[in-house]
């Protein structure tokens, strides 16, 4: 019988150090652990009564931040640690941000910005500092995924359309419909034409029932439709089922974008 040292270095960190990607025991303790998080955070949020919108403005330029960086570490313009890939990056990510939002209530006290406003400005600037670092190896690649994503998404939006489901079409859910489009074509334009490699297991097992990561687009546009779906039906509290919403969103558009400008820098 493995000894618990040896379960948690084979299962845990062994794939964090070597890159080999994901199996079946970290899988199911980050999903779950995610879970966990996402209350956690959300509890957090109702106590220190800030609202899910604010609390996405002052985020968002941190999940693009995350998602370059991490593909920088890719290309060894940072070291690659526990801090810097999946799901270490997460919670380094997480504290950045919570440290911003904390700088962003001092300024508000000083000059009246507002602190979600603050962080945003902070995250922006962190993100603009790190655009010259970028690597435009293949841009037409890089460009070739959004308009992928733009164009499955604009062919979901007319199929809920046409099925007389307008009410589903509202911006928030269009957004985690297109996050998760994001993730597939990033998905499928870096194994069909760049040549890599699927780390998750999960989509491995789909690609190869499949014979084609293509399979990846209808699966998760079906997906994003019945989480909005679902949402929207059973979830009465307007702030919880927005910020579900949110974490169905990064949960498609962090790793997404990330696969993005993998697909841009790396050789």
């Amino acid at each position: 019988m493995m000894d618990p040292a040896g379960f948690v270095r084979t299962y845990f960190l062994d794939p964090i150090r070597t890159g080999s990607g994901y199996n079946m025991v970290n899988t199911t303790a980050y999903a779950l652990g995610f879970v966990a998080f996402i209350y956690v955070i959300f509890e957090g949020l109702k106590r220190k009564r800030i609202t899910v919108e604010r609390f996405a403005l002052a985020f968002a330029p941190y999940i693009v931040l995350t998602c370059l960086v991490r593909a920088l570490v890719d290309i060894h313009v940072y070291p690659r640690s526990i801090f810097t890939v999946s799901p270490g990056i997460y919670g380094t990510s997480f504290i950045v941000t919570v440290i911003s939002i904390a700088i962003g209530y001092q300024i508000e006290r000083v000059n009246k910005t507002p602190w979600d406003k603050a962080s945003a400005y902070i995250g922006t600037v962190l993100l603009l500092m790190h655009l010259p670092l970028i690597v435009w190896l293949r841009p037409m690649a890089f460009a070739a995924i959004f308009g992928l994503t733009a164009l499955c998404t604009l062919f979901v939006y007319q199929v809920v359309a046409l099925s007389g489901r307008e009410d589903l079409l509202v911006p928030e859910n269009v957004g985690v419909i297109a996050g998760q489009l994001l993730d597939a074509s990033a998905t499928y334009i870096g194994l069909a034409f760049i040549g890599f490699k699927e780390q998750h297991v999960i989509p491995n097992l789909l690609f190869n029932m499949a014979g084609t990561p293509l399979i990846f687009l209808p699966v998760k546009a079906a997906l994003a439709v019945l989480v909005v779906y679902v949402v929207d039906k059973d979830v009465d509290d307007r702030q919880m089922a927005r910020f579900v919403k949110l974490a169905a969103f990064v949960l498609g558009f962090g790793p997404g974008l990330r696969d993005a400008f993998q697909v841009l820098m790396a050789g």
